[in-house]
């Protein structure tokens, strides 16, 4: 950087006076350009912020607007009372009219006991694993009817629900 600066402060010395004050001025006009260009950009930028500003406004108006009411929706969800685990499962007992008996041993196990036909069983508990339940331990067995398809028959079905990670 130093031989730069050397090397052209010995090309200025060269120059005749004449042509240092031509290269001043060129100088003059170019950071005059320069000058003049900043400040075209700079009234333009101003210009489209006026035309932009308000719209985004507006658009942050209405997003604010839309988050306090789901503000709202949030604190309402929250104050209302969750619906017990025993109740979910019992109602979709009824809703597959199941007849099966359901006794609660905790906080989130129950004991399924009764009979039913084995592939109404199957569907049930489909239902209740997309609801996040497993099955902690199951007896099922086919009770032998003197007539029909045995296969097709009812299952005694003893069980052990419990609420996945819970």
């Amino acid at each position: 950087m130093n031989n730069l600066i050397k090397h052209l402060a010995a090309r200025w010395q060269q120059l005749q006076l004449r042509e240092r004050r031509l290269a001043v001025w060129c100088g003059v006009v170019v950071f005059a350009a320069v000058l003049f260009s900043i400040d075209d950009w700079q009234r333009n930028e101003h210009r489209r912020l006026q035309k932009s500003i308000p719209a985004a406004e507006t658009r942050l108006a209405t997003m604010q607007k839309m988050a306090d009411e789901f503000d709202g929706y949030a604190a309402a969800s929250r104050n209302e009372a969750p619906v017990p685990a025993g109740e979910l499962v019992a109602a979709s007992l009824k809703a597959g009219g199941l007849p099966l008996t359901l006794t609660a041993t905790g906080s989130a196990q129950f004991i399924v006991d009764g009979e039913v036909a084995f592939d109404d069983w199957i569907n049930w508990l489909s239902g209740l694993a997309a609801q996040g339940w497993r099955v902690e331990r199951a007896l099922v067995r086919r009770q032998v009817t003197g007539t029909g398809n045995p296969v097709a028959g009812p299952v005694k079905v003893e069980a052990m629900l419990g609420k996945t990670g819970g």
